[in-house]
């Protein structure tokens, strides 16, 4: 079936607790903004997918995903091309699933565990051993750490231009000093608003702006150097530092 929207609605028409489904898409592919009946864990094998949710935008690379629950609207675009991975889960048959969305790290032992699932019946038996799979891997969303990394949005008119025209030019270097004589503000005032409206400061807000359109890069397999000087840095070393203290890897590493 090549419709992913009419493979979705037959997927969702499932009648199991748990439907484990492998889809893979091509460089800027978009899924539309959608939402589903289930809560939602949605894993890259490969790629960078850009979500769209709740007023934020979440880059999810590989190693993460993005815990998504039931009716919350989405749209998911693939950067360098994505494998991805999804367990749609009737999370009203589950205890204490996360009830935000949120980013996870995924554990070793969940990726096995998804792809075994992927090996295994969708239309599982009741009381099997398959279900009981199933059961576990789900327990195990319990036991993933969560990530802070998505950029917020602010409908503040004044913030929204701000933050709109640092997205856009994740490069430039100018200062919480120059931004607030735009707009006609005191720095000080201004660093409040970064804080009051986005939730963390000025430079925070940047340093993810600038790894958010690093990591889409990356995924389409620009060169680190290229993508250091691309997002606004003056050294390929200190994009390194900062790219090794978010992630735990170096650029070269995390996408080997």
């Amino acid at each position: 079936m090549n419709d992913p929207k009419a493979r979705r609605k037959q997927l969702e028409s499932i009648p199991r607790a748990v439907i484990v489904y492998a889809t893979d898409y091509p460089d800027g592919y978009s899924t539309g903004l959608h939402h589903h009946p289930f809560a939602q864990l949605v894993y890259a094998t490969q790629g960078v997918m850009e979500v769209e949710a709740q007023e934020r935008l979440w880059m999810i690379p590989p190693g993460r995903a993005l815990w998504v629950p039931s009716k919350i609207s989405h749209n998911v675009t693939m950067h360098g091309g994505a494998e991805m991975r999804t367990l749609y889960i009737r999370s009203e048959q589950f205890q204490s699933l996360p009830s935000s969305t949120l980013v996870l790290n995924i554990s070793p032992l969940m990726k096995e565990m998804i792809l075994e699932a992927l090996r295994r019946p969708r239309l599982y038996a009741p009381g099997s051993e398959d279900e009981r799979f199933v059961d576990v891997m789900v327990e195990q969303i319990h036991r993933l750490e969560s990530e802070a990394f998505s950029l917020p949005v602010s409908e503040h008119p004044v913030m929204k231009s701000i933050l709109n025209q640092m997205v856009l030019n994740p490069e430039e270097t100018i200062s919480l000093e120059s931004l607030a004589d735009q707009v006609n503000v005191s720095s000080r005032t201004l660093s409040r608003m970064f804080k009051s409206e986005v939730g963390m400061s000025f430079i925070q807000f940047r340093q993810q702006v600038r790894l958010c359109r690093a990591l889409k890069l990356l995924a389409q397999g620009c060169p680190v150097a290229n993508v250091a000087v691309d997002v606004g840095f003056f050294s390929q070393s200190a994009f390194i530092k900062l790219f090794k203290q978010s992630f735990g890897k170096t650029p070269g590493e995390y996408f080997k």
